[in-house]
């Protein structure tokens, strides 16, 4: 039996269903005149809380310690492995030998292998719905100002950027039309008329192909908080170096370049509903418990390219910490 295809098959379903009842919620509530971030918050709290307890699952300590295995199957298998072969195999060669021996009858009596990987795929689904809408918070408030409907979407912007993404764009240029029009983007090379503009042009155009910005919203927002703490901090005395600040004039430079954002909700009088804002005053703890880890991780490996060598190590006496934390909670 092919597994990890009845795994896609509940996955899509699931995704499916969840992006159409979504987007209904957000049209209903505008129709209503409810702020977005109300409407958000909602999600995010019943996704959280009241979605999951639905399921099995989260009632049974066996089938729980299923669905940790498969949602750890990078730990088993290589991460360049396939994703459909690496689903195949941790169902089959890991999750299903242990079902098989389950001693709670009273349970696999009416409960299938097939219920278990339904689920999985269920709680994956909320799981990571929960994620983009947070994620991708800025982009949804877009859909919600525009009442573009026809056009939402979920989905992962990763490889792309969200704010590179075609919907974004197009969204952005509905609600700030000024932008574009003014934008510094917009260089007419007729007007370059001297060696030093052709340079700066030259500069400008290198950097725009060989430098794209690749980082997530929520990791624009956590490298502004970790910049932040790292200037105020008091300088140790024995750094002889001539940097004013605790990282280095280029490495300030290059952060400021990464966090392109735009809140316009920080000027109105929601600012504390602004997701930038929430991170940068909470730093990890905005996070919940068990995703810092791997966001850490992955903010490592996205900025790797970046030469941002104070900033990484600033990341990575975090991850460690929260690291050292896991283990001893688990003892």
């Amino acid at each position: 039996m092919d597994y990890s295809q009845i795994y896609k098959s509940y996955y899509t379903r699931y995704y499916d269903k969840f992006e159409e009842k979504i987007k209904h919620i957000f049209i209903d509530n505008k129709a209503r005149h409810t702020s977005f971030g109300l409407v958000l918050n909602n999600l995010l709290k019943c996704l959280d809380n009241e979605i999951p307890v639905r399921a099995v699952i989260n009632g049974n300590e066996n089938l729980k310690k299923f669905q940790k295995i498969f949602n750890n199957r990078y730990s088993y298998y290589d991460e360049d492995l396939d994703q459909e072969i690496m689903i195949e195999q941790i169902l089959k060669n890991q999750i299903k030998l242990e079902f098989e021996i389950l001693t709670d009858t009273s349970l696999t009596d009416r409960y299938s292998f097939n219920d278990l990987i339904r689920e999985i795929a269920f709680l994956n689904v909320c799981h990571e719905i929960r994620r983009l809408l947070q994620n991708h918070n800025r982009l949804f408030e877009m859909f919600y100002k525009t009442k573009l409907f026809d056009e939402f979407e979920i989905r992962d912007y990763r490889g792309i950027g969200l704010e590179q993404s075609e919907i974004f764009i197009k969204l952005n240029k509905i609600l700030y039309p000024d932008y574009y029009l003014n934008s510094h983007l917009n260089i007419n090379i007729e007007e370059v008329k001297t060696e030093t503009d052709h340079q700066e042009i030259d500069n400008i155009i290198k950097t725009t192909k060989g430098t794209s910005n690749k980082l997530k919203t929520d990791e624009k927002s956590f490298l502004f908080y970790i910049m932040c703490k790292a200037i105020s901090e008091e300088k140790d005395k024995k750094d002889n170096k001539k940097d004013e600040f605790n990282l280095p004039y280029t490495e300030l430079l290059r952060l400021i370049s990464l966090i392109d954002f735009y809140d316009e909700k920080v000027f109105t009088k929601k600012y504390r509903d602004s997701n930038h804002y929430q991170i940068l005053a909470q730093g990890i703890s905005h996070f919940k418990n068990e995703d810092r880890l791997l966001f850490l991780e992955n903010l490592i490996k996205n900025i790797a390219d970046y030469k941002l060598t104070k900033t990484t190590k600033y990341i990575k006496q975090i991850a460690n910490k929260i690291a050292g934390e896991a283990v001893l909670r688990k003892k």
